[in-house]
C-alpha cells in the first residue's frame, strides 16, 4: 500500500467512476473511522481493481474465442471420424474381395500365367477388331454417299467384312470362354461373355434387316 499511485491509472479513471470511488470511501470511513486509510490509497486500490477486472474481461473474451475455435475444431474432427468410419467399412468389403480374387488366381501357376497372358492381350485384340470395324464402316458410308450407283455391291462387301469380323469376334470370345472354364468360379464372367455374344448377334440381325 506504500507503492506510489500510477498517473496512467488516474488518467484512465473517469470522473463518474471517481465519484463512485469517493462514495465507497465515505461509506468505509463511516463504518470504521479509527482504522480508515486515506482516500488516495483506497482510490488507487479501486482503480487498480477496475484495471484488473477489465483485463479479466478481455481474457474472458479471448477464452470465449478459443472455446469457439475448439468447438469448430471438434465438429470438424467428428466429421473426419465419420469419414474414416465410412472408409473403414468400404475397406472391410473391398479387401476381402481383393484377397479372394488373389487366392483364386494363385490356385494354379499355369492358370495364372494363362489368365495373365490372355487378359493382357484380349483388350488390344478387341480394340483392334472394333477399330477396324468402325474405320471400315465409316469409309464405306462415305463411299456409299458418293457412289450411289454401286450401293448393292458396296453393301455386299460390307456384309462380308462384318461377317468376317463377327467370326473373328466369336472365335476370340470362344477362346476366352474356354480359358475361363478352367476354374468354375469364373462362371459369372462366362455368362457376361455369352450376353455379349448374343448382343453382337442381335446387332448383326438388325443391321441386315
Amino acid at each position: 500500500m506504500n507503492q506510489p499511485r500510477s498517473k496512467s491509472l488516474r488518467v484512465d479513471t473517469s470522473s463518474e467512476q471517481s465519484n463512485l470511488n469517493k462514495e465507497m470511501v465515505t461509506k468505509l470511513q463511516s463504518l470504521n473511522p479509527s482504522s480508515f486509510v486515506t482516500y488516495e490509497v483506497l482510490d488507487l486500490f479501486f482503480t487498480q481493481l477496475q484495471s484488473v477486472l477489465r483485463e479479466i474481461q478481455v481474457k474472458q473474451q479471448d477464452f470465449e474465442k478459443i472455446f469457439s475455435y475448439f468447438k469448430t475444431f471438434n465438429e470438424f474432427e467428428n466429421k473426419l471420424n465419420d469419414l474414416e468410419q465410412v472408409v473403414n467399412r468400404i475397406a472391410q468389403v473391398v479387401i476381402p474381395l481383393q484377397e479372394e480374387l488373389i487366392e483364386k488366381v494363385q490356385k494354379s501357376q499355369i492358370q495364372q500365367q494363362a489368365i495373365d497372358k490372355y487378359f493382357s492381350t484380349f483388350p488390344q485384340q478387341l480394340d483392334l477388331i472394333l477399330n477396324d470395324r468402325l474405320n471400315f464402316l465409316e469409309n464405306q458410308n462415305n463411299h456409299l454417299a458418293k457412289q450411289s450407283k454401286n450401293i448393292q455391291e458396296d453393301l455386299d462387301e460390307i456384309q462380308n467384312h462384318i461377317t468376317k469380323q463377327d467370326n473373328d469376334m466369336l472365335i476370340l470370345l470362344k477362346s476366352y470362354k474356354e480359358l475361363l472354364s478352367i476354374d468354375p468360379q469364373y462362371k459369372q464372367l462366362k455368362q457376361q461373355l455369352n450376353s455379349i455374344s448374343e448382343g453382337l448377334s442381335d446387332i448383326k440381325q438388325q443391321f441386315y434387316l
